[in-house]
């Protein structure tokens, strides 16, 4: 009497799904560049809604849209004078200043620029400007620097940028420009080691509008946006309810350029596969390879661009596959005797049937015996070779 022995050979792998997200801020203007555009999309991030948008306004003035330029109160010093300036942008209106003093007065629509802070006479103008239009500033610096005594402070301001601008020290006397001069120093000074001029300088930028005549500079604050990362399964149907996977636990750095060399944060997404972040600018995300997840994760290198604009909430959906390794099965069928896939006599290896169940769980046991029912059962039938 021969007896057969079934062999079932099955390696079943699931690499789960877990997530979290590390977001990178691009924050810093290229030297190389004058101008930025902080307008500009970058990537695959959709924006859904203003956190503010009375009146359809926008929340900071983009390169490139208009600037109306208003000429307003005269002011003069030594033998020159200056008016203050109304600017109106698409974020409202702001007080500015004439950065060429020895030019016409101009008037009318011009094209908003960004002046590149990271050069430092242009920081250095921006501090400037601050300390003039932010109340807390003009209190504890302002007053000092422009002299408020002299009941002249805008004019004063007005001569310190035209001289930071372009060097000039047009209609002052020996002992003004002197003035200008020991203005500047102060201003740089402050700049680099007041720390309520360091956060305003941060949280504001200077803006200049190029004409024929004169410059007009002014400053505006950069208010921050925020951005949602969700994490979704590219394969629903295999991970929804499914205990072997999950989207919690991911982990994304935020990165500064598209290289990934400058990490600003690791973030992490959350149950449902999300997390946020505040702020604005250029990031980067770039899931971490040796990420901790309590199921284990899979690892691809993929760079997320996304630009965060001011007063705006960015999202940006990522979508994995489920790792799995798809089953292998090898059903051997053979004789128990000669332990060889070759039948003795008038037997037959061909037509055995082995059944494979599928459960939506890990688990030490037959989850079957356990009441569940299978997600999938597959049926093997050997060949004449007992394969």
């Amino acid at each position: 009497m021969k007896k057969w022995k079934r062999i079932l050979s099955a390696a079943l792998s699931v690499l789960l799904l877990s997530g979290s997200i590390s977001v990178c801020a691009a924050e810093n203007l290229s030297a190389a560049r004058t101008y930025t555009d902080r307008s500009e999309v970058i990537g695959t991030a959709v924006v859904v809604g203003d956190e503010e948008s009375a009146g359809g306004s926008a929340l900071f003035s983009r390169p490139g849209t208009i600037a109306t330029i208003t000429p307003g109160k005269p002011h003069s010093y030594g033998s020159w004078g200056t008016c203050e300036f109304n600017v109106k942008t698409e974020t409202g209106n702001h007080l500015g200043f004439c950065a060429e003093p020895n030019s016409g007065t101009p008037s009318g629509n011009f094209s908003v620029s960004i002046l590149d802070d990271s050069q430092e006479k242009n920081a250095n103008i921006k501090a400037a400007v601050l300390c003039y239009v932010i109340p807390e500033l003009y209190e504890g610096l302002g007053k000092n620097i422009y002299n408020a005594k002299d009941n002249n402070t805008y004019a004063y301001c007005h001569a310190l940028i035209g001289y930071l601008y372009n060097g000039s020290l047009t209609g002052l006397s020996s002992s003004m420009a002197d003035g200008v001069r020991m203005m500047y120093s102060t201003i740089n000074t402050h700049r680099q080691t007041n720390q309520t001029l360091i956060s305003y300088m941060q949280r504001y930028q200077v803006y200049v509008a190029y004409n024929d005549q004169q410059d007009i500079v002014w400053v505006e604050e950069q208010q921050k946006g925020s951005m949602n990362l969700k994490k979704e399964s590219a394969n629903p149907e295999m991970t929804n309810e499914n205990s072997c996977y999950s989207l919690e636990g991911t982990v994304y750095g935020v990165y500064k350029e598209q290289s990934c060399n400058t990490k600003i944060a690791d973030l992490t997404t959350d149950a449902q596969g999300k997390f946020q972040h505040g702020g604005s600018g250029c990031w980067y995300l770039l899931r971490q390879r040796n990420e901790s997840s309590k199921k284990g994760s899979f690892w691809i290198k993929k760079v997320y661009p996304v630009t965060v604009t001011a007063g705006k909430t960015a999202v940006l959906k990522v979508k994995d596959l489920p790792q799995l390794d798809p089953v292998g099965v090898l059903l051997g069928k053979i004789d128990k005797e000669t332990n060889q896939n070759k039948p003795q006599g008038s037997a037959s290896l061909e037509g055995a049937e082995f059944t494979v169940k599928y459960y939506q769980t890990l688990s030490g046991s037959d989850p079957g015996e356990a009441g569940q029912s299978p997600e999938r059962t597959w049926v093997f039938r050997t060949d004449q070779d007992g394969f």
